[in-house]
């Protein structure tokens, strides 16, 4: 028992020893763990003295050695809300509209109901014998007027009679538009279109400007490649010569469109010219000729299919 009992005290012993100096090691461990409080360094604040004035600063920026260049944010203006437009009251008829983008190139020829005269307006017209209508602006089928303080809309009637009117001999447009060359680029927008309102034949202008939408086609630099012709209708005239949506239209009976006024030859060879010879490009890239006989052009003049 003697021995029995010096063994077990032995081993009591040795875990106390070891339960000891583990409780030491876990305490030094601890401690050195524990981070140490300092106290909170405070932002030097600089002297009077040392702080450079903001007149140095400004020279430093006056010289700009490195060329810096200071961009201001540009505004952009919001886009103006859709205003609720009453319908006018005056005795006028819309014929027509040749609309665009850039309102300076968009043109539309009026009716007065009341004498039968035709004019051809553009932004910034005064309306004949309405001296307080000013024409602020040109969309597809609609012209919104500033009839002294209010604003009215002109729309387009599709389902007014066409127009009536006496056709006198002339040469051949053809033969005419070859002749006349660099003459009639420099005619401007407004009398070409006049005169196509007041001698077209029942082939008019609300007709052919009602058939597709006419606008400019320009390059990335602005450059006109020609009229672009889209939401071309059921057996309109554009139709019945080949044309379909995305054609761009180069050149008509050798006459290059590549001014915005140009347009209108493309809309008077359309009512007038005895025959059609046209340059096309479509919308893929390909370029084709399309032709429209007299027969075509007849058959369309006395309003057959």
């Amino acid at each position: 028992m003697s021995i029995l009992g010096t063994r077990i005290a032995n081993l009591l012993l040795f875990a106390l020893s070891c339960f000891l100096v583990a409780n030491i090691i876990n305490q030094l461990g601890a401690f050195s763990l524990i981070p140490v409080e300092r106290p909170a360094l405070r932002p030097a604040t600089p002297s009077a003295d040392s702080a450079r004035p903001w007149s140095e600063h400004q020279q430093i920026l006056d010289r700009n050695l490195f060329g810096a260049q200071v961009i201001e944010e540009e505004n952009i203006p919001e886009p103006e809300p859709e205003e609720e437009l009453t319908k006018t009251n005056l005795p006028l008829r819309l014929l027509g509209t040749v609309a665009s983008s850039d309102q300076i190139v968009a043109s539309a020829a009026i009716e007065n109901t009341q004498d039968r005269l035709h004019q051809v307006v553009r932004v910034g017209h005064t309306l004949d014998k309405f001296a307080s209508v000013v024409v602020v602006r040109i969309d597809r089928g609609r012209v919104i007027l500033q009839n002294g303080a209010r604003r009215e809309e002109l729309l387009l009637d599709p389902k007014a009679p066409r127009i009536a009117t006496v056709v006198t001999s002339r040469p051949s447009s053809r033969a005419k538009s070859r002749r006349r060359g660099p003459a009639s680029a420099e005619a401007s927008l407004e009398a070409r279109l006049g005169k196509m309102v007041n001698t077209a034949p029942s082939r008019g202008p609300a007709s052919i400007l009602n058939g597709a939408r006419i606008l400019p086609k320009k390059d990335k630099s602005g450059k006109m490649l020609g009229i672009e012709l889209n939401q071309i209708k059921s057996d309109s005239l554009f139709e019945k010569v080949g044309l379909v949506n995305g054609d761009v239209i180069t050149s008509i009976n050798g006459l290059t469109i590549d001014d915005p006024s140009a347009q209108v030859e493309l809309l008077k060879a359309f009512t007038q010219a005895d025959d059609i010879v046209a340059e096309v490009t479509s919308a893929n890239g390909t370029t084709r000729q399309i032709k429209a006989d007299a027969e075509l052009l007849g058959s369309m003049m006395s309003g057959g299919q």
